[in-house]
């Protein structure tokens, strides 16, 4: 029997798979780095789309701030006390009669109180501060000097001490006996009476205009008693005693105890004797030699008055 041939061509049961088509690789916008972009560019880059975010170079700007706020302390430190003066007398303006230059700190009114030890005045770069009544010594402060003098006294500095009323009782130049080291800090004593030294209460450091120097001023002194009837004028300059002019009037002729005063003064103290009064003046800026004083040189009105005031007196 012939083999017949089949009528159809079997295929195979394993097709080939298609593979899937390649796609094309996708396109990555290239960022420029911080160094190419230019801060003129627009912050966004119109061909890609993408967002382009501007940075300033950092560490620099922050520098800059830095060293000039170290500036302005630097300055600010070093001219304190010059900022302090010129608020000081955007707030307490003078009357510019006064030669004065101080910067000050934490005072009442310009004045120091005393046993208050963080108050200042500084004068001519001395800086006087921490008043304080010492048993036995007087009032004592400290001073810091801030530039070199041969000469304290050619400075013109005064220091002055005031009662609660800010009344003047005391004045005396400032004059070391020693010259003035820069940047060395020394103690001052001023040695006053009881009745000053009981009174203090504020101190004044200062210089004095030309005006000042020559203020002059007067109080006028009485006093009457069974025998005698007494004149005292006291004479001040810058308010400190310079002279005073005595009339002793007695109450009887030819008082032997008045003739035997006015002997006494007639050749030193340009005295007369008239009508039973004796006027003779005292002189405080020369030698009176063994004359008893009154008072002393530069004494003020107000300690002339209240120690005459005790006996009796009528001051005005």
């Amino acid at each position: 029997q012939e083999a017949t041939t089949p009528f159809f061509t079997p295929t195979s049961v394993h097709p080939d798979v298609q593979k899937s088509p390649e796609l094309p690789p996708l396109s990555v916008p290239e960022v420029p780095s911080q160094e190419e972009v230019s801060h003129e560019e627009s912050p966004i880059d119109n061909a890609n789309g993408v967002e382009v975010i501007q940075t300033a170079p950092k560490g620099k700007s922050s520098n800059v701030g830095i060293i000039v706020f170290l500036i302005i302390l630097i300055i600010f430190v070093f001219n304190i006390d010059t900022i302090i003066s010129i608020y000081d007398s955007y707030k307490n303006p003078t009357n510019g009669t006064s030669s004065t230059t101080k910067n000050t700190n934490n005072v009442i009114d310009g004045y120091i109180l005393i046993d208050e030890n963080t108050s200042s005045i500084k004068v001519k770069d001395i800086k006087f501060y921490n008043f304080r009544k010492t048993v036995g010594k007087g009032v004592t402060f400290s001073y810091e000097v801030l530039a070199k003098y041969n000469n304290a006294k050619s400075l013109g500095i005064y220091v002055e001490l005031y009662n609660s009323e800010r009344e003047l009782l005391y004045k005396e130049l400032f004059n070391p006996d020693k010259k003035l080291e820069k940047d060395t800090v020394s103690t001052y004593v001023i040695h006053v009476n009881g009745d000053i030294y009981n009174g203090a209460f504020y101190a004044l450091v200062k210089t004095y205009s030309d005006i000042e120097k020559k203020s002059t001023s007067s109080l006028t002194c009485t006093l009457s008693d069974k025998n005698y009837t007494y004149k005292h004028v006291y004479n001040f300059i810058n308010n400190g005693l310079a002279s005073y002019d005595i009339e002793k009037t007695s109450n009887k002729e030819n008082d032997e105890k008045l003739a035997s005063e006015y002997e006494g003064l007639k050749e030193t103290n340009n005295a007369t004797l008239e009508n039973n009064t004796l006027k003779y003046t005292v002189d405080l800026n020369v030698d009176n030699g063994s004359l008893a004083l009154l008072f002393e040189k530069n004494t003020t009105p107000k300690i002339i008055k209240d120690s005459l005031s005790l006996k009796e007196w009528k001051c005005e």
